[in-house]
């Protein structure tokens, strides 16, 4: 057991090396995100300034952290933490949630969820916050991105007339597919 205790521990990552594991735990009436070392059992706070944080994904290379950090206004943006340095940098400023960032597997690009266009959608952006384009354009709702390891695919969750489904597009935001319809 790394972590036990009464106080809730969500959304593990691990690093690429598979050392550390981050994850999203409760203090002082908000989330924080913690990195938990495997080897030496130490764990270290990532700065939250006093905001609430969720969603941390590591880069492929395990040299950046990207995560939601939510602002005492109620804006949600994506930080990158430079894991050597401790240099932030916050990759998004449209929208009043940007959420759930995803490396590509080449570490060119995050995927994250955000409602700039009105409704939650997935979108791409490069590493440093550039580029920013929408994938998603089918339903009112697509969450949860995942990349396929090649990078070719991304699966998500979507939903259309209040049915949730399973479904993946490729990695422009084309040939969008239903895989699995829920009930």
């Amino acid at each position: 057991t790394v972590l036990r205790g009464r106080i809730p521990v969500i959304s593990p990552a691990w690093s690429p090396g598979h050392g550390h594991l981050a994850y999203v735990s409760y203090r002082h009436q908000h989330s924080v995100i913690y990195i938990q070392n495997l080897r030496n059992g130490q764990r270290r706070q990532v700065p939250g300034h006093g905001a609430a944080q969720s969603a941390p994904a590591y880069s492929p290379g395990g040299h950046y952290l990207a995560f939601a950090r939510v602002w005492d206004h109620g804006r949600t943006e994506i930080v990158r933490l430079n894991l050597a340095d401790g240099q932030e940098r916050v990759l998004t400023r449209e929208g009043t949630v940007n959420t759930s960032p995803v490396w590509t597997p080449s570490g060119r690009h995050i995927l994250f969820v955000s409602n700039r266009d009105g409704s939650a959608q997935i979108f791409q952006m490069n590493r440093n916050g550039g580029g920013v384009r929408r994938l998603s354009f089918n339903g009112g709702y697509n969450v949860s991105p995942a990349t396929s390891p090649n990078g070719r695919w991304i699966g998500f969750i979507h939903a259309d007339a209040g049915i949730l489904s399973l479904a993946v597009m490729d990695r422009q935001g084309g040939d969008q597919r239903v895989l699995y319809a829920g009930a």
